[in-house]
């Protein structure tokens, strides 16, 4: 196959593509993987996802199931960034800004 960015990829699980579905179900277990982590460290209250990949039709609902599966104990919400895809560049600039 050929190189494919994200848009396509998720095209591709929309159109029923298998390959496609396990590389996005791996990289939302792997996106939960990290936010447990982090959670048992710093006991986490809400997780805010945002970027075009994160927001993507869909990949919100797969990170949450392996958020669930992963059996936490008083796991964090999870929720969609409010600034959609231009969520981080907005931190970014806000941040760069003080």
């Amino acid at each position: 196959r050929r190189p494919l960015n994200s848009a396509e990829l998720f095209l591709l699980v929309h159109q029923g593509d298998i390959q496609a579905e396990s590389i996005i179900n791996h990289a939302a277990i792997a996106v939960a993987e990290a936010i447990g982590g982090f959670h048992m460290i710093v006991d986490l209250s809400e997780v805010v996802i945002g970027g075009s990949v994160g927001l993507a039709a869909g990949m919100l609902a797969r990170i949450r199931v392996a958020l669930e599966n992963m059996r936490l104990p008083s796991p964090p919400l999870l929720s969609a960034a409010m600034l959609g895809a231009d969520a981080g560049l907005s931190g970014v600039i806000a941040w760069g800004g003080q």
